[in-house]
């Protein structure tokens, strides 16, 4: 059985906010020795945002790259219940509505010098907030995820 507490590391990327948010990467997290690392992206405005998912080879974002994620969405979180694959490789949440999307990204698809993961937003005007869940690629295995803050 998965304990997502015990059995992940559960990282806040971007708090949530009321403002107006600008474009720019939320907070890098270390992916060495994670098998999947989750995102879990809400948001509620009048300008969605386009989230795309990014490598690099530090916590500061050098030669950051955008990665491959597998994509799901929920335009009308506040109604229904359903999530649909996209074929895309980045999110775009609409404006309006409640809406979030789940990113899932395999580390071994990055560079291996590419050791740090994290999503880039567009601007947008709205509550936005990002969360990572990383899965560690060998049970049991706990590993101090470094992060920065990019906000």
């Amino acid at each position: 059985m998965f304990d997502l507490v015990e059995g992940s590391k559960v990282v806040v990327g971007l708090a949530a906010s009321t403002m107006g948010i600008a474009k720019g990467n939320c907070d890098w997290i270390n992916m060495e020795n994670m098998h999947t690392i989750w995102t879990v992206v809400t948001f509620k405005g009048t300008s969605g945002p386009v989230i795309t998912p990014m490598v690099a080879e530090d916590y500061t974002g050098t030669s950051s790259s955008s990665g491959e994620a597998t994509v799901w969405t929920n335009y009308d979180t506040t109604t229904l219940d359903r999530w649909t694959k996209s074929t895309a490789l980045f999110a775009t949440l609409e404006d309006g509505n409640q809406c979030a999307a789940i990113l899932r990204f395999d580390p071994a698809s990055a560079a291996s010098t590419n050791k740090f993961f994290s999503v880039h937003r567009s601007s947008c005007v709205g509550p936005l907030s990002v969360t990572y869940i990383a899965q560690p690629r060998y049970g049991g295995y706990q590993q101090f995820i470094a992060t920065t803050s990019s906000t």
